[in-house]
């Protein structure tokens, strides 16, 4: 089987998503099409025999560890006992860990400190340490909004089913250590993590604790978010060139120090599996350091073995041992991006001169390979991401990551060389994150492709495939190929444009309102408000630096999930933050051409920071009121109001009228009863099958008269699950509810999307199907 092992690895593949997706016939057809592409290379009937055992095996593996992933808890659980297997991480008052249970159980726990003494004293609480909590498990959430992060999900993926919460938590709860050597290395990376954040500044601890221990919780958000957007982010995971240089490093010291190469390999095979916990145990650096293990194996028992073969079996290994790495993003593209560099090693770099050109192709090769994945999982791609790659993987490589290194160990044992150095460190550490983060405020330079189908996943992948090969023909090959590539690209970006269907769907942003409207053919895109987590005042150890916002967090992946890179018309209802706040994350990553704006007074400081950040990105605003209009794709627009002379904020809302040749819609904003009776008086013919209802169903809006009077068909009610405001009010729901309307809640269905034509509505889905009241408890 030598240099065929690829061909197992993919039999393993196909077996473990055949276990996981429960489909037989999937698992079949894709057996049966590797069987024929064995066939059409002539591969021996051995070939045949080992994939077949291969694909049962791990097909097998996969049922049995998805049968067995089961919890031993219940909901009626009050006291968990388990080892602390990860964390605890504090960020401002929040604590969370994760506890190991027995039966191999995972158990995440979150925590609200009480008291700056009381965050003190968590602090003192490591991995190893044993612990029995009082407290209450709940089901971790679902998702509450079309493609958004599946988090129930993602912990049942490692075998986690609940979430706890400690009544309360000391350092008493969690005492015996525990004596296990992978404890020791767990507790010497988290105090290593630590002594990171106390001694190095804060503009480059981050990156350090990223590239010495695989940690990314001190890195500043918006630093992440560049580092993602621009296509670096690989650059702060521990993986192969980490490795490989860490390696290297240590086998020159030790051949230095006299030790002869067999102790050194012996040395060295016992480094990595520490090695991976201290790096936190991610799929890059598994990968990375088991396949340097099989080589240094291989080595010191002078046994052949090609990177590619060995690249094939980790790969085996890793997918028997854990089979839900499968749905990984970063074992995804950790193994598909490494797989295709020792490819082209063979057959494309050996035909390249100078390490330049070597660095440029190996960045191409790798853009392109992982290209398909990051569509397909992050829906978007960044144009500066190859140029930028190529000058960041030598900066990191060879000046930061050494320097981080050297630095580590400096500030442990020769404090005043460390003062020394850190200041020219940081600087230009500093220098070139202001780079990124330029870069990655470019909203022009994000090439949106929205969620692709698996036929254009397919074809992504089949044009990708063929383009490897033209790199080892002739130029006019090259060409023919790119074409290929860039139509297949071009399909995608052409769907939303040739769709028929408008779509009207209101976002789950909490406590808050965010609307989007789609026109058929993509002929306008509108977003009435965009949410805004409204923050109460806390004191300064209180204070968390990742802050939920709604606009980051919801409105613009729905945005990039949907394939939008314009917006035609934001428009801002009025001016409260549950309503804007959103929105600067909106501009932030997305071209916004245009503002409407009620033909109101600015009264807030927040109103005033929206307008510069507007006139920074030079967006025109426009100021509207009672009787302004526009058209797109045979749908109208009438806005009701306001006049301008009302006398609150929320009765200056903007009500907008949409009305096709099926269905009328009305979006009243936060509209109380004042602007609400005026409307009655002022607009008797209007009348709305879908009605926005205003200021999330509150008692002050919303009146039986109103509702007889738009006669409306079904309710939208944004409102946030178990908001203190108590919306949606009773009242509400029961005049609605006599009316004989359709009620759809953002705090109990999630996410709502209408689909329509220029004839009218089509139909609805939900994003969650149950029914009933709330439970807050």
């Amino acid at each position: 089987m030598k240099g065929k092992v690829y061909l197992l690895a993919l039999a393993a593949c196909l077996g473990t998503a055949a276990a996981m997706e429960a489909s037989a016939k999937a698992g079949g057809g894709a057996l049966f099409l590797l069987l024929v592409l064995c066939f059409l290379k002539r591969e021996k009937h051995s070939v045949y025999l080992f994939i077949v055992c291969i694909f049962l095996i791990s097909l097998f593996r996969g049922i049995a560890a998805d049968s067995n992933n089961v919890t031993s808890l219940s909901p009626e659980t009050s006291f968990v006992e388990g080892k602390i297997m990860a964390g605890p991480d504090i960020d401002g008052n929040l604590l969370t860990m994760t506890l190991s249970l027995p039966h191999k159980e995972i158990l995440p726990v979150s925590y609200i400190i009480s008291s700056p003494e009381e965050k003190e004293e968590l602090q003192t609480l490591a991995p190893g340490l044993h612990c029995r909590l009082p407290g209450s498990l709940s089901p971790p959430s679902k998702p509450s909004n079309f493609g958004a992060f599946d988090y129930q999900q993602y912990l049942y993926r490692q075998s986690a089913h609940w979430v706890f919460t400690p009544e309360h938590l000391t350092a008493s709860h969690c005492l015996s250590k525990s004596t296990d050597m992978k404890d020791r290395l767990k507790v010497w990376r988290h105090e290593g993590i630590h002594w990171i954040e106390n001694v190095f500044p804060e503009d480059v601890q981050g990156l350090i604790a990223a590239l010495i221990f695989g940690e990314r919780t001190l890195l500043e958000p918006d630093l992440l978010s560049s580092y993602q957007k621009l296509g670096l982010v690989h650059l702060l995971a521990v993986s192969g060139l980490h490795v490989g240089i860490i390696t290297g490093t240590l086998f020159y010291i030790f051949i230095r120090l006299g030790i002869t190469r067999e102790r050194t390999y012996s040395l060295l095979i016992a480094f990595h599996p520490a090695y991976i916990i201290l790096a936190g145990g991610a799929p890059s650096v598994i990968r990375a350091s088991m396949m340097t293990l099989l080589v240094l194996i291989c080595l010191k028992l002078k046994l052949p073995i090609s990177p590619i073969d060995a690249i094939a079996w980790v790969f085996i290994f890793l997918l028997w041992h854990t089979p839900y790495y499968l749905f990984h993003i970063g074992f995804q593209l950790s193994f598909l991006v490494s797989f295709s560099l020792l490819v082209s090693s063979h057959k494309i770099f050996s035909n390249l001169k100078g390490a330049a050109f070597q660095l440029c192709f190996a960045s191409l090769i790798a853009q392109l390979s992982s290209f398909p994945l990051l569509v397909l999982h992050f829906y978007s791609v960044s144009f500066l991401s190859y140029p930028l790659n190529l000058f960041f993987i030598p900066f990191i490589s060879l000046f930061v990551l050494p320097g981080s290194f050297i630095l580590f160990f400096l500030s442990l044992w020769f404090p005043p060389a460390y003062n020394l150095f850190i200041i020219p460190f940081t600087s230009i550490v500093t220098l070139s994150h202001e780079v990124l983060h330029k870069a990655a405020s470019i909203p022009e330079a994000q090439a949106v492709f929205g969620k692709p189908s698996s036929v254009i996943i397919g074809l992504f992948i089949i044009t990708t495939y063929i383009l490897f090969l033209s790199f080892e023909k002739k130029k006019r090959a090259i060409v023919a190929a790119s074409s290929l590539w860039v139509m297949a690209a071009g399909i995608q970006l052409a769907v939303p444009y040739l769709d028929k269907n408008g779509y009207v769907t209101l976002l789950d942003v909490g406590q808050g309102d965010s609307i989007l409207i789609e026109l058929p053919f993509r002929e306008g895109v509108y977003l009435i408000d965009a949410g805004g987590h409204i923050a109460f005042e806390r004191e300064e150890w209180q204070v968390r630096s990742s802050v939920y916002d709604p606009g980051a967090r919801v409105v613009v992946p729905y945005l990039q999930q949907r394939g939008i890179k314009q917006i035609d018309k934001m428009i801002v209802s009025h001016g409260h933050w549950d309503h804007y706040g959103g929105m600067f994350a909106v501009m932030k990553e997305t071209k916004v051409k245009s503002v409407l704006y009620g033909n109101v007074p600015l009264e807030g400081e927040g109103e005033r920071e929206l307008f510069t950040a507007m006139s920074e990105r030079k967006i025109p605003v426009y100021a509207v009121s009672e009787g302004d209009r526009w058209s797109a794709s045979g749908v109208d627009f009438l806005v009701l109001s306001p006049k301008g002379n009302e006398s609150s904020v929320n009765n200056r809302s903007i009500v907008l009228w949409m009305k096709t040749k099926g269905e009328n819609w009305l979006f009243t904003g936060d509209m109380e009863g004042e602007s609400e009776k005026r409307f009655i008086e002022e607009h008797a013919d209007v009348r709305a099958d879908i009605l926005k209802v205003a200021h999330h169903g509150s008692q002050t809006s919303t009146s039986p008269e109103f509702i007889k009077q738009i006669q409306p068909k079904a309710a939208l009610i944004p409102a946030g699950r178990c908001n203190r405001f108590g919306h949606p009010h009773s009242s509400v729901l029961e005049s609605l509810e006599q009316e004989d309307v359709m009620v759809f809640r953002t705090d109990v269905h999630g996410s709502v999307r209408f689909t329509f034509t220029e004839m009218g509505v089509k139909g609805w889905e939900v994003m969650r199907s149950e029914e009933g009241e709330v439970s807050c408890s």
